[in-house]
């Protein structure tokens, strides 16, 4: 038997206490109303304005990428399409994350706010392109461009105010609630302990 016992080496987790917790919180949100099927009545024959958007908009301004692709997870196993929406869900948390900490970093107020509705427009039209795709070619609803013709009119505007209008007043209210404690950098380069 040798005296020398290798190193064990520490590494941070994955997700925080906090970042947990965000997950248990919104994510069972999510999937509570989903199973329940909470919703706004639909736009499409079988289709509703869910509460997805705004689960995973939380989720990702306060625990940042991976909160928000578990809470997205999450919220579409039971969703009216299942595991199919999670990677549309999965691109919107990943877009918003990208600029989300220098946007609450770097403005203030109501410039804070405005930035912050403006990029999650941006991250919910690149949502959007999925969708449009995966009812265009998987579920066969119609054609690519008549969906996106279609999607474009009121249907855009109803998932801004449901991915948007919470988390907007959140930022004006109480901005310290949805602070991004997280970076990218300790995503991607873990510190030992």
């Amino acid at each position: 038997m040798s005296s020398i016992s290798p190193e064990i080496k520490r590494r941070k987790p994955w997700l925080s206490a906090r970042q947990v917790a965000v997950v248990a919180v919104f994510g069972g949100l999510g999937f509570v109303f989903n199973a329940l099927k909470i919703t706004i009545p639909g736009y499409l024959p079988g289709l509703s304005f869910n509460f997805d958007g705004l689960w995973l908009t939380l989720a990702t301004m306060i625990g940042g990428p991976i909160a928000g692709f578990v809470t997205c997870f999450l919220t579409s196993i039971p969703g009216d399409i299942g595991l199919w929406g999670w990677m549309g869900y999965a691109i919107h948390a990943l877009v918003l994350s990208i600029f989300y900490p220098a946007i609450y970093h770097r403005f203030k107020g109501w410039a804070r706010a405005g930035a912050f509705v403006g990029w999650n427009t941006v991250a919910l039209l690149t949502q959007v392109w999925y969708f449009t795709a995966l009812y265009a070619f998987v579920f066969k609803v119609g054609p690519f461009w008549g969906l996106m013709a279609f999607n474009m009119t009121y249907p855009v505007w109803g998932f801004i105010a449901i991915y948007s209008l919470v988390p907007f007043i959140v930022l004006l209210a109480a901005p310290k609630v949805v602070e991004p404690d997280w970076s990218w950098r300790r995503i991607f380069f873990r510190q030992e302990e």
